[in-house]
């Protein structure tokens, strides 16, 4: 089992005072800085995702905790990267327009109305 990446792409509303300026497509937006915190019961930061969860045996989602969303989040996006996969990164899953007063995903599951996306190997996660 290989470690993987839990990362949270943050949509946020602009005007904050604690905000990070930064250009996209040269337009200018701000970003909100956070310490947004990512957790599960079912393994610590820094371990090895259960076998339960792999694509080997139940291939589901573990269980996901959110802590601390800044207030001016639109929307959250879920990617799941298996950084030291044999072939480089790889994608397990991918979830858009989470709800941002979202405090939990339940093993197996994903947020209603927030579409999955297309993984590495093609399929919808």
């Amino acid at each position: 089992m290989r470690n993987l990446l839990v990362s949270l792409i943050i949509i946020l509303l602009m005007n904050s005072n604690d905000a990070l300026p930064i250009k996209k497509g040269g337009k200018k937006m701000n970003v909100q800085k956070t310490s947004l915190i990512i957790k599960s019961p079912v393994f610590k930061n820094e371990e090895y995702l259960p076998v339960k969860y792999s694509a080997f045996v139940e291939g589901i989602n573990p269980p996901l905790n959110f802590e601390n969303v800044p207030a001016n989040t639109k929307s959250l996006t879920l990617l799941v990267e298996d950084l030291d996969a044999p072939g480089g990164i790889l994608d397990h899953w991918l979830v858009f327009n989470i709800p941002p007063t979202t405090k939990e995903i339940s093993e197996g599951s994903r947020p209603a109305n927030s579409p999955s996306g297309e993984n590495t190997v093609g399929n919808l996660s």
